[in-house]
């Protein structure tokens, strides 16, 4: 009988530990980085499949790890979070879900973070709980954005329209 328990409970975390979120942390600032896969670390649900330094290291490990969730700072030495995402966008990849950080608020870096397939863009200052919610997000297939970027998704939402009714004959994006 104790036998049957210890193999239910075992069955039980192997069936936990096979729904967990997996993750590639990469920013060139160590202390960030090594405090945001700390962090994610603690959390059961997610699992730290590996942390980069660079860009270069940061791709090879998506390539080569292929998990669902790649958080990536958007100015890194190497190849930038944006380039990670365009070379993968071009690839095809529809393994990882990027998300970008970010302390930069301009439109023209969020729209093309977007164009590239970033399905996540997290500001620096509200990193733990938004990279938290939108690693859970993405993970789902959803799109994520920090609550404080609205603004540029509707001004990025208000140019599409006007481009439309300028242009009748454009069909509307996919989503």
């Amino acid at each position: 009988m104790l036998d049957d328990r210890h193999q239910a409970v075992g069955t039980t975390l192997n069936a936990i530990a096979e729904k967990r979120i997996t993750i590639i942390v990469a920013d060139d600032h160590p202390l960030f980085r090594k405090g945001l896969a700390d962090l994610l670390r603690d959390d059961d649900a997610l699992e730290v499949l590996a942390e980069a330094e660079d860009g270069q290291v940061a791709i090879q490990a998506i390539n080569e790890l292929k998990p669902q969730v790649a958080v990536l700072d958007i100015e890194m030495p190497g190849l930038s979070g944006i380039e990670i995402a365009r070379e993968l966008h071009l690839a095809e990849n529809k393994d990882t879900s990027l998300i970008l950080v970010t302390a930069y608020k301009e439109p023209e870096m969020f729209d093309e973070a977007l164009d590239n397939g970033v399905k996540g863009y997290v500001l620096k200052e509200n990193a733990i709980v938004d990279i938290l919610n939108g690693i859970r997000a993405v993970a789902k297939g959803e799109d994520y954005i920090s609550p404080s970027l609205a603004g540029l998704l509707l001004k990025r939402r208000r140019a599409s329209e006007d481009l439309r009714q300028e242009n009748p004959g454009l069909e509307r994006p996919v989503s």
